[in-house]
């Protein structure tokens, strides 16, 4: 029999054998495993650690014996140490396609995906996925190390670098979130397809960082929060639809760019790239109505037409910029001329962050509520309204990274201007354009020509608009020449994109175009559900005579001469409805305001029936409200009221009337 002390000669011994063949350190036994440098030495470690897995616990007693075959099983316990346990706890754990070999991932522990992996996300300390397997995780992955992805496949996941000290990624990713006030940076080429959140601490690109754009989506650069920050180059891409040739309205969110950064990607002549100068008077060649040639340097903020050549799009159709990408507030250079082209104040500009924003968001002083993009695919101006929420050609609140847009400014010393708070939580728009859904309460308008071409134009009625033109709900038309232009007219004879108008019993909403070709067109009606309750409308063809019921949606055919080019009232549709209301309502014949222009004060007169009066800016924000006693004449400062267009509402318990005030 062998005696206890030849044991434990024997087990001190093999730790000593095994610490002088570096196999483990005295400290790498203890912990169980070292960190493996290949899988096949990490399986030898393994099998070397599972001849220790008989040491068991027991009451500071050390047992033994020796098996017929000469193998050491031993039996061994340090209460206060927890020797054992030490020695099982491992460093790397590794995905083999259906489990993890030494258990669940913790901060402490790297991960290895060796086989490809789709569940759930956890916490881990280094991140290893290995070349040619795949990865994607529905929930976050927190790491407190380093990230590395080998594989030619993205990972499909959050990743947060979350540590205490420096942290590194490299490689593919779709999102990535840096919380980690000490910093984290790029250890190599990124190409990022989704979000990259900037939560806590400075992040270096190292210029690796390649934000994708492609048929799929746009990477995007969310919220820079307050403690957080981003350091060095980026390439920002740009993905355009569509596979002929054309004009697109873009921008750069790049600083430092010239025309250089785009002359790789599409050629660029004198006539190929323009920029709209608001003032601008220029009738030579290509330079007219405001459109002028582009200096060589190129402005975060300034939308910028240029012609897309056919090489472009045989090439992948995307352009971009290298450099720092913009950050922080932005103040846009908005002018209003009276005489520029179409009256004055349109402003030509883009959105300079490498992220969708949302234009309700963006802080506006004497700016209408309209914005407009041209649509290459259809050749015709997309057209979105604040105060509607409508718009043409499918376009919404929220305007894509890179996308150039007019917006049009209503006075001289209007200002627009954006913050990181712009950017929405999640992921918008991710192309120039997109649809819209569809809408119960609004009359839509498609007229198309006989070269396929169309426009479009739409109406929805709201309680708080009025028949004339809102500057926070309707929006101008904007002319294409040569083209198909279909417009409403305001009560004033405004044309139109988009209105929106009160119901009150009845309306009516009159039809123009402005045509190049002769031929035949037709004229398509959509009218909402919530349209029909309650109500008749008639469509009527004022050239000749022509009425009916309409009941669904319309089409109607008909023929263009000559000399029908250009007409500004030739359709209209009328709506009423059968049972007037039994409620009284504010009599508008009893009602005036009074001066309108105003100054210091104004006046309402016959406000007997009024309980409460409000002003409002354009983007509906209540400035002002004043509570009447059943007086009949009130009388109103505009102290701390700026120069403007106001909302003036007037409430009863019959409803609400809504008009413009205008204080010079």
């Amino acid at each position: 029999m062998v005696k206890l002390y030849q044991i434990v000669k024997n087990f001190w011994s093999f730790l000593l054998l095994l610490s002088l063949t570096n196999a483990f350190s005295l400290e790498g036994l203890a912990k169980g495993i070292v960190k493996k440098e290949s899988h096949l030495k990490n399986q030898e470690l393994r099998k070397t650690s599972r001849q220790f897995s008989g040491l068991e616990k027991s009451e500071n007693q050390f047992t033994g014996k020796v098996l017929a075959d000469d193998k050491l099983d031993v039996s061994f316990n340090n209460s206060d140490n927890h020797f054992s346990d030490l020695l099982l706890t491992p460093t790397v754990t590794i995905w083999n396609g259906s489990a993890w070999d030494q258990g669940e991932p913790n901060q402490n522990i790297d991960v290895v995906i060796a086989q490809n992996y789709a569940g759930a996300g956890f916490v881990a300390k280094n991140f290893t996925l290995e070349p040619g397997k795949s990865f994607s995780a529905f929930s976050s992955v927190e790491l407190f190390g380093n990230g590395e992805n080998l594989s030619n496949s993205s990972v499909l996941a959050t990743v947060v670098l979350k540590g205490s000290s420096s942290q590194t990624w490299k490689g593919k990713i779709q999102n990535l979130t840096i919380d980690n006030s000490v910093g984290a940076n790029l250890s190599g080429q990124t190409e990022l397809t989704g979000t990259l959140k900037l939560q806590n601490g400075p992040f270096n690109t190292n210029g690796n960082l390649i934000l994708v754009s492609n048929s799929l989506g746009t990477a995007r650069v969310a919220t820079i929060e307050s403690g957080a920050s981003i350091i060095g180059n980026a390439t920002v891409q740009r993905y355009v639809s569509g596979n002929q040739p054309g004009w697109h309205y873009v921008g750069t969110p790049v600083l430092g760019q010239t025309q250089a950064e785009w002359v790789d990607d599409f050629t660029i002549t004198n006539n190929f790239l323009f920029l709209h100068n608001e003032a601008g008077t220029l009738n030579v060649g290509e330079q007219i109505n405001g459109w002028e040639f582009v200096p060589q340097n190129l402005e975060v903020g300034r939308g910028y037409r240029a012609y897309l050549n056919q090489g472009f799009f045989n090439n992948g159709a995307v352009f971009d910029n290298d450099g720092s990408i913009y950050t922080g507030p932005k103040t846009f250079n908005i002018t209003f001329t009276p005489g520029g082209y179409g009256g004055g104040g349109w402003n030509y500009i883009a959105n300079p962050y490498p992220c969708e924003i949302d234009w309700h968001i963006l802080n506006k002083s004497s700016v209408d509520g309209q914005y407009h993009i041209w649509n290459h695919d259809v050749g015709n101006y997309g057209t979105y309204t604040q105060g509607t929420g409508l718009s043409t050609f499918g376009l919404g609140r929220y305007i894509p990274s890179g996308q150039g847009f007019f917006v049009k400014a209503s006075t001289t010393g209007a200002s627009l201007s954006i913050d990181e708070n712009a950017k929405p939580l999640v992921p918008q728009a991710n192309t120039f354009v997109r649809t819209n859904a569809a809408e119960g309460d609004v009359a839509r308008f498609t007229l198309r020509a006989p070269d396929g071409k169309y426009d479009e134009s739409a109406v929805r009625w709201m309680e708080e608009s009025t028949p004339g033109f809102d500057a926070y709900y309707d929006a101008n038309k904007l002319y294409v020449s040569a083209g198909t232009n279909l417009f409403s007219l305001t009560s004033e004879g405004i044309k139109a994109s988009i209105q929106a108008r009160p119901f009150d019993q009845a309306d009516s909403i009159t039809l123009g175009f402005d045509l190049s070709l002769t031929g035949s067109y037709f004229l398509q009606i959509k009218i909402g559900s919530e349209i029909f309750e309650g109500k008749t409308w008639y469509f009527k063809d004022l050239a000749t005579g022509f009425s009916q019921l309409i009941q669904e949606d319309f089409l109607f055919p008909f023929q263009i001469q000559e000399s029908d080019l250009n007409i500004n009232s030739r359709f209209r549709l009328v709506g009423s409805s059968p049972v007037l209301s039994t409620k009284a309502g504010i009599s508008k014949d009893k009602i005036e305001v009074f001066p309108n222009p105003t100054n210091d004060k104004f006046f309402v007169f016959g406000a007997s029936e009024v309980s409460e009066i409000q002003i409002a800016d354009l983007n509906g924000k209540q400035l002002k409200k004043i509570v009447n006693q059943e007086n009949s004449t009130i009388e109103i400062s505009t102290d701390g009221l700026s120069q403007g267009i106001y909302i003036l509402k007037l409430i009863s318990p019959q409803g609400i009337k809504t008009q413009k005030l205008v204080k010079n």
